[in-house]
């Protein structure tokens, strides 16, 4: 015979879960681990429709759950963005204020390359043209003379200093 279960308040259907309802449709008789009904046609009408009105009201549950998270979560990464954003914008800010002192920087460096190498360029044409009177000057015999004359010191220069 077809027993139908004894009739149960909504609250106790919302807190079981479809699949123990159906395993246990009888608080008399659960077994753990058992099926129970399923399939078996003990459920009659009425225990469908407060199933069906329980796994309603279970998906809606669950539905609001879902939204009030997603939407924390939401919040929590656009307030995370929010803030690497002020970062990147604070940085950007500080990287364009040292650029016209950077850029005074280089120019005044390339100024200062560009007199010692001309420096560079002078010294090197007097220790060639010293070099070449004091070769000329040990091939006319004078080899023997290792002081050299005031012609033969270069000429005193303006002193560069580097920074």
């Amino acid at each position: 015979s077809m027993e139908a279960p004894p009739s149960e308040p909504v609250s106790r259907l919302l807190e079981v879960s479809p699949l123990q309802y159906f395993c246990h449709p009888s608080p008399a008789s659960p077994e753990p681990g058992s099926w129970g009904d399923i399939g078996g046609g003990g459920a009659t009408g009425s225990s469908s429709s407060r199933l069906s009105v329980a796994l309603r009201s279970q998906m809606v549950a669950l539905e609001n759950r879902l939204a009030r998270q997603i939407s924390q979560l939401s919040r929590r990464v656009d307030r995370q963005v929010e803030g690497t954003l002020q970062q990147l914008e604070s940085r950007l800010r500080v990287s364009e204020g040292s650029q016209p002192r950077l850029g005074r920087r280089v120019a005044e460096l390339g100024g200062q390359l560009r007199v010692l190498t001309e420096e560079m360029t002078s010294q090197s044409v007097r220790l060639d043209a010293m070099d070449a009177r004091w070769w000329e000057r040990g091939e006319r015999g004078g080899a023997g003379s290792t002081s050299l004359g005031s012609a033969d010191r270069p000429p005193q220069g303006p002193q560069v200093r580097c920074p």
